[in-house]
């Protein structure tokens, strides 16, 4: 009736008795009732007669462990086996020591700085590699002292702050905190940290991560940008940041208001052609092509298109922002509205031909002086007043 093995065996070694749930017990023998136990187990029943005491001893049959308690019987030649099934047991153990053991080989190659330490004072019970070389601190300097001793805390409130969040059930993840190495440098770590019960202890397993790095280059970024954002404002021509495909993604003020536009925003998201009058377009399209092509520098004049119709004259100059590796990854163009520029060389050019018209109909002889060259330039009609030609004179 009993569920548990229960097996009498003289001091032979010969089973006497067992009943139905040692069943597994006599198959790993390889014997019944009325033969003998195993030669190794007639050896352990002699050793437990011997010392007269019971002793415990464990039989794995199989997919099954059990646990057998052999107690002598004062008075008699036979001792008794009671048998208790552990397999369940053992699996669990199995499986904790599985989880022990993964937990040990995360916890110490982990790369980020791993703590296990004591909630109410914070002593170290344990640490990895990691924050070993991120503290200054080995193992055996950091461990049984607490965080307070070593100092580790450039503001020990914000230790306080983050165990009283963990009491009240708040999660602690990424919070940024100030900590101090062994060599006295102050560091910005992103800490996590939740409550684990180890014994009748509370402990708090931490992973601190050091974002010093991180900081100083988004800090480094957002001054380089603010310096870059400053020429943009502060250029009188227009400057204007795209993407491979031409879409703009950002404008200087002045290139809004060359086009016509009060904010640069207007321009974000437009294409870059957008701006280009349509007869202007297949040369300015060729010129970003060989852009991309060779890597640049290019420079063109157009005519700029403003939202009511109106051209005027540009000078666009264009260079590619590359990456670390050398690729392309934006395009930058400078524009300069050159239409006074125009406007003035045309004047120049109509002067020349007033008065190149009223020399000639003057009849007057007209000559220059080249200083740098050292070379007279004489009109026609001057070889003419003087009945003579360039070739004789060897003029020009």
């Amino acid at each position: 009736e009993n569920p548990s093995p229960v097996v009498r065996i003289n001091r032979d070694g010969l089973i006497l008795f067992a009943n139905a749930a040692a069943a597994p017990l006599l198959k790993f023998w390889g014997s019944e009732v009325g033969l003998s136990v195993s030669t190794e187990w007639r050896d352990i029943c002699a050793g437990v007669y011997t010392v007269g005491k019971s002793s415990e001893k464990e039989i794995a049959c199989s997919d099954r462990v059990f646990s057998c308690l052999l107690a002598p019987i004062q008075g008699t030649d036979y001792l008794n086996l009671y048998g208790r099934d552990i397999t369940a047991a053992k699996q669990i153990e199995a499986a904790l020591r599985d989880s022990e053991e993964k937990f040990a080989k995360a916890f110490h190659t982990s790369p980020y700085a791993l703590t296990l330490t004591l909630a109410a004072d914070g002593k170290l019970l344990e640490v990895n590699p990691a924050f070993c070389n991120l503290s200054g601190y080995s193992p055996a300097e950091a461990l049984d002292h607490t965080t307070f001793d070593l100092g580790l805390w450039a503001d020990p409130e914000e230790r306080r702050n983050i165990v009283t969040a963990l009491a009240q059930g708040q999660a602690v993840i990424n919070q940024e905190c100030r900590f101090r190495s062994r060599e006295g440098r102050v560091f910005v770590g992103q800490i996590s940290a939740q409550t684990v019960r180890i014994g009748s202890e509370n402990c708090i397993l931490s992973c601190i991560n050091d974002v010093s790095a991180q900081k100083e280059a988004a800090d480094a970024l957002r001054a380089s940008e603010e310096r870059y954002r400053s020429i943009l404002n502060a250029s009188p021509d227009g400057i204007t940041i795209a993407d491979l495909e031409g879409h703009i993604l950002m404008s200087s003020p002045s290139a809004a208001t060359m086009f016509g536009y009060s904010q640069s925003d207007e321009l974000v998201g437009r294409q870059i052609f957008e701006f280009i009058v349509p007869a202007d377009l297949e040369k300015a399209q060729a010129k970003i092509a060989a852009l991309l092509q060779n890597g640049g520098p290019v420079s063109e004049e157009l005519l700029g298109l403003q939202p009511d119709g109106k051209s005027f004259a540009i000078e666009v100059n264009g260079e590619c922002i590359r990456d670390a590796h050398g690729r392309p990854v934006h395009i930058v163009l400078v524009t300069r509205d050159i239409t006074a520029r125009k406007q003035a060389e045309a004047a120049l050019r109509d002067s020349e031909v007033q008065l190149s018209n009223a020399l000639e109909m003057a009849h007057a002889g007209h000559w220059e002086y080249d200083i740098a060259s050292d070379t007279f330039t004489f009109n026609d009609n001057f070889y003419r007043i003087f009945h003579t030609t360039a070739r004789q004179v060897g003029g020009y």
